[in-house]
């Protein structure tokens, strides 16, 4: 973030400082790779929770099942 978070925006924490100015180019080699046609994926947006109870629906509720699942497809 070459600029920063925001500041006229009032946020609850403190945002991001400013990076600086951004290099010409940001290269990262891709090499090739075989893999399985098939997989699963797991996608998570951003909950953004509010408190630590929050955290532990999260925990709790989502992940747990998440963890389950896998294990009984291992």
């Amino acid at each position: 973030m070459p600029y920063g978070s925001p500041h006229n925006i009032l946020f609850r924490f403190r945002g991001q400082s400013p990076s600086g100015p951004l290099p010409a180019s940001i290269d990262f080699s891709l090499r090739p790779q075989h893999e399985s046609r098939r997989f699963d994926a797991v996608l998570f947006t951003d909950p953004q929770p509010e408190s630590l109870a929050e955290v532990d629906f999260i925990r709790d509720d989502v992940v747990a099942q998440v963890v389950a699942r896998r294990r009984r497809s291992a």
